[in-house]
């Protein structure tokens, strides 16, 4: 009886442990193929790298002033520093406001200033000689620029409207018929290193200006 006892307890532990040993290797199984599962998953995810940001680009820095030369029919004509943005009715305010004789019908006070022009503003006495000049009335205006006082009309430049090459800017000395940007550029470097022109015949002492040029804008010019 014993002897049947011992023989089955053999073999129920056989049993007990040969399952015990494949229930091991199954979980042993299952964890290697989990770990090669998660390998190929990470082997396939893309790898993102960081683009460098760009560095911000510095905005152009904006002039907080402009310089004004203001003149004609105002109580004190000078050079003025007004901020960037200002219109004619402030450059007219900083030289202490119109003149009596003023023709504040001729004067657009709303307009922006830029920096480096001449505003001149014109008598009500100007701007009658011009509208007769021009056939029309009205036609003075107030000169940007050119340090002048213009006329609307198509006449012939009289002695208020003609520019002076002393004091006109780059722009202006381009409005003369035959005055490109490099002849412009020397007329201003002439009259820098000499002390400005005295009659309008020394223009032709600029160089590249000639008989020919200077009867074309005789009649356009002054001193």
């Amino acid at each position: 009886m014993r002897k049947v006892w011992f023989v089955f307890s053999f073999c129920l532990y056989c049993l007990i442990f040969s399952g015990c040993a494949e229930g091991s290797a199954g979980s042993e199984i299952v964890l290697a193929a989990d770990v090669t599962e998660k390998e190929e998953i990470s082997e396939k995810e893309p790898v993102v790298s960081e683009q460098p940001q760009a560095a911000p680009q510095e905005e152009p820095a904006v002039p907080e002033t402009v310089v004004i030369h203001v003149c004609g029919a105002v109580r004190n004509e000078g050079v003025y520093t007004l901020p960037a943005g200002c219109r004619v009715y402030e450059a007219v305010s900083a030289a202490g406001g119109f003149s009596e004789d003023a023709d504040t019908a001729a004067v657009n006070q709303a307009q922006i200033l830029t920096d480096g022009i001449r505003l001149r503003i014109p008598t009500q006495e100007e701007s009658s000689a011009l509208a007769e000049g021009a056939g029309s009335a009205g036609a003075g205006t107030a000169y940007i620029d050119g340090g002048t006082v213009s006329t609307s009309g198509d006449s012939a430049a009289s002695a208020s409207d003609r520019i002076n090459i002393n004091t006109a800017d780059e722009k202006t000395l381009c409005r003369l018929n035959g005055v490109g940007p490099g002849t412009a550029a020397k007329i201003i470097a002439y009259r820098e290193q000499n002390g400005g022109f005295k009659v309008i015949e020394d223009i032709m002492k600029v160089p590249g200006i000639k008989e020919k040029i200077f009867s074309k804008i005789k009649d356009d010019i002054t001193v």
